[in-house]
């Protein structure tokens, strides 16, 4: 594996659908500082893709939702990607482990390979050939403010989504108590991947889906900011011992994050 490659198993990209591009850029430039880069679209498709940046390096992008998606319901959101080293054989174990393969394996021309499917709790998520043109995120340090520092999935059954991704991925489940509640880290042998958590009565009728966290300065500051410039606080700033202080917030179009002032900060 080259230096720049995520390991397979690993979360490489996050992806925003959102409604509007500049008014969601206006917000996360305030509260995460990323900047965008305009980069043509492939192929004769035409227009352009925007680029998500933290220290003029790609971590992520933006794309404005298309009436499929509309149609379909769904709302401005952060997408995941988990980077594979086969994409097609990728999309089969999902299926043969109880997902759904909601977009068939499909080439970006000069870009990559990638599919886009659902585990059985109902949470959404992509995969991405690991040798692609494009290796996924930039790999800058740790803890760097703005970069993608946790993927956690809130689902309704702990038992059916971990032994999905267990089959998928590798993940193995590790249990913990966290602050009062019970947590699970998935893990690939010592390193921990992401996070999964069972959807409490507070959360309502949120369907299964997985939360991006991000890195900032002040948890406390960002979500006062937050609420002034137009988003939703859904979780408060509250401490997770050894962990730092974190909290949920949506944008002003919904979209939701999570904002993680590490510990060491």
């Amino acid at each position: 594996m080259t230096e720049d490659m995520h390991a397979a198993g690993t979360f490489c990209w996050i992806e925003l659908g959102t409604n509007d591009i500049d008014a969601a850029l206006d917000f996360y430039r305030q509260i995460y500082g990323w900047t965008k880069r305009e980069v043509p679209m492939p192929g004769n498709a035409g227009g352009t893709y925007t680029m998500l940046l933290v220290d003029d390096r790609e971590i992520g992008g933006v794309h404005v939702l298309g009436p499929h998606e509309k149609a379909a319901g769904v709302p401005p959101h952060f997408g995941t990607y988990v980077a594979v080293d086969d994409v097609d054989a990728g999309a089969a174990d999902i299926q043969a482990a109880g997902g759904k393969v909601l977009a068939e394996p499909f080439d970006i021309p000069n870009i990559g390979r990638m599919a886009v499917a659902q585990d059985p709790t109902g949470a959404t998520f992509s995969i991405w050939l690991n040798s692609s043109a494009h290796r996924g995120a930039a790999k800058l340090e740790r803890n760097t403010v703005g970069t993608n520092c946790w993927n956690e999935l809130i689902t309704d059954n702990i038992d059916r989504a971990g032994s999905f991704y267990s089959k998928v991925f590798g993940w193995q489940p590790k249990f913990s108590e966290m602050n009062g509640f019970q947590y699970t880290q998935l893990m690939i042998e010592d390193l921990p991947v992401a996070g999964m958590m069972a959807k409490s009565p507070e959360m309502g009728p949120m369907p299964s889906t997985w939360v991006s966290y991000f890195v900032v300065d002040s948890a406390d500051d960002k979500v006062a900011l937050a609420e002034k410039i137009g988003g939703r606080v859904y979780v408060p700033a509250m401490d997770i011992d050894g962990v730092g202080r974190f909290a949920w917030i949506a944008d002003p179009q919904g979209a939701v994050s999570g904002l993680l002032q590490p510990a060491d900060r």
